[in-house]
This record gives C-alpha cells, structure tokens and sequence, in this order.
C-alpha cells in the first residue's frame, strides 16, 4: 500500500516546482534581453527607432574620407576576434582614435575625424567588435572594447614611439574610451574626449528598460546579467565607466546634451565628479544624443584646443 505524500513534502515540491519556473522563465526574459540589446545578430529596431531613443547625425564626410587615402588596419583582440580599423596618415606624430557608437561602425565618424586630420592629426577610426568589418558575437557596451583601443594605441606606438595619442569616442565610443582611462595606459596617450558617455551598462539598460517596457531593473537586469556572463563572458554589473574614471590619470573633456534622452544628460555629472585627474566639461544647450556637434558650433574648437594642451601642435 502506498504512502500518502506528508504535507511537508509537497509544500517542498510545490516550492521547488515555482523556483524552477521562476529560474527557466528569468533565463527565457534574460535571454530575449541579451539578444535585443547585445547579440550582434538581435534585432535592434526596438530601440534604434523608440521615440526617446531618436537622434540626428553630423552630415555625412563620407566623400571626404573616400578621397583623403586611407589604410585598412587590422589585428586580433584579446579574445581572437579580427578586429579591422582605418588609418589616415598625416605624417606627424599626433594621432586620434576615432571610435563609434552602439550599432554604428568607424566610418559613420568620418565627420569627427575631419577636424582631427585639419589640424594635423593621423587619424585611426577602430571598428569595434561585433560591429562594422570587424568579428564578434555580441557588443561589449564599452567594457571589453577598452582594450581593444589600448591596443590599437599600442599598435601605433610601435611604429612611432614619439605618437601622441587621443581617444575621442561618442555614445558607446565615449563610455569605451572612459573605460579605457583607468587602465594602466601607455604614456603616450595624452588626453581623452567623452561625447555623452554613460556611467555604466547596469545604468543604461535598467534606464532604457523602463523607458521602453516600464519594468523594474529587478530582476530582469540580474536574469540578463546571468546571460550575459555565460554567452559574452563579461558582467553587466561589473562594466561600469563612473568606476574606471575614478582612477584615471590623463586629462578628460566630458561632452553632453541637455536634451538627450537616449543617455540622460545628467550623468555627465556624475563621470564629471568622479575624475581626479584634469578635466573640463562641455554641456550643450538643447542638444539630443550626439547631436552637441550640430547644436554647439564651436564644438571642434573646443575639443581640439582642450587635446592640443598635452599633444604636439607641429
């Protein structure tokens, strides 16, 4: 004769029965987040074309770039993915690396490295991985593309150990290069420039997550950053530049608009506060998400007299 299951031990298996539910569907929600937001192949209409996600660009220099000569670079991250770059050589030992936003790639910022190469600079524009011509499953919001712009900058001080180097970046390019800033960093790279950059990935999503479901960073963000973890191998927690630029060395310009709702403006004071080393700071009136370049017409008069402080001028 069969025994009757005690009360206890049911109530054990109902309770465990919910955990296991709860647990597959927070993997199943972590999921669908890891692929709209990171996953190379998502589809990121849902939030390229969200109404408060929305920006206008810089007028294309795409004629100009194709014209001024440019060389194909290329090199392998620390992961072994073939990361390619653009080089713009202008014969002098000032450089700039260019770096792009989220689901963009190095030609979009034709129209920043412009005024960089006006002014004498050689130019890199790195396709950052999973993004443009260079490999990678997924995008790493900044965090692991730190060092990708470490090395390129290292690739060009081995073929000129008298570079001085900047790194410019804007959005996703700027939270890269802020990243980058509390690494230990060759002695060359002089100044970096910060066009709207955000103060962590954690703050981000759980921002355009409430603006585009209205759901609570709790749990989604926890079930995404699990995801996350097993499928690109880096913590949503974890990649945070408000962290890194508290132990930054070199000089930092932050730039931002008051009317960007894509990364909302106030963070910039933030990353502002939070930088020990030289600093200044730019908020544009009325700008949206990297639009301080068309709102703020000295724009790149402020940005080349703040790097040509700590960089050769001949």
């Amino acid at each position: 004769m069969k025994k009757k299951m005690s009360l206890k031990k049911k109530l054990s298996l109902f309770i465990l029965s919910i955990l296991v539910l709860f647990m597959v569907g927070g993997l199943f929600v972590g999921n669908f987040f890891y692929t709209l937001a990171i996953d190379r192949y998502g589809d990121k209409s849902m939030v390229t074309s969200a109404d408060h996600n929305q920006s206008e660009s810089l007028e294309s220099q795409s004629d100009w770039f194709n014209s001024v000569g440019y060389q194909t670079l290329s090199k392998q991250s620390r992961e072994g993915f073939n990361l390619n770059g653009y080089f713009i050589s202008n014969n002098s030992h000032r450089y700039a690396i260019v770096v792009h936003g989220y689901t963009s790639q190095a030609r979009s910022m034709s129209s920043y490295a412009r005024p960089f190469y006006e002014d004498g600079f050689n130019v890199l524009l790195p396709d950052l991985r999973g993004h443009g011509s260079s490999e990678g499953h997924y995008i790493g919001m900044g965090w692991n593309e730190r060092f990708e712009v470490i090395d390129w900058a290292n690739k060009i001080i081995e073929k000129d150990p008298q570079a001085e180097i900047i790194l410019f970046g804007v959005s996703m390019g700027a939270a890269t290069v802020l990243n980058a800033s509390g690494e230990v960093l060759p002695p060359n790279i002089k100044a970096i420039v910060a066009d709207c950059g955000y103060t962590s990935v954690y703050d981000i999503f759980s921002y355009q997550l409430n603006q585009l479901f209205g759901l609570p960073s709790f749990p989604v963000m926890h079930f995404s950053d699990v995801v996350t973890r097993l499928r690109a191998g880096y913590s949503i927690f974890e990649a945070s530049p408000l962290n890194q630029v508290r132990n930054a060395s070199v000089p930092i310009f932050l730039i931002h608009g008051t009317e960007d709702t894509f990364v909302p403006y106030e963070m910039v004071y933030q990353l502002y506060e939070a930088i020990p080393s030289e600093k200044e700071k730019l908020i544009v009136d009325g700008a949206g998400h990297s639009e301080s370049a068309i709102h703020y017409p000295n724009y790149f008069e402020r940005v080349l007299n703040f790097v040509n402080r700590f960089t050769l001028t001949t």
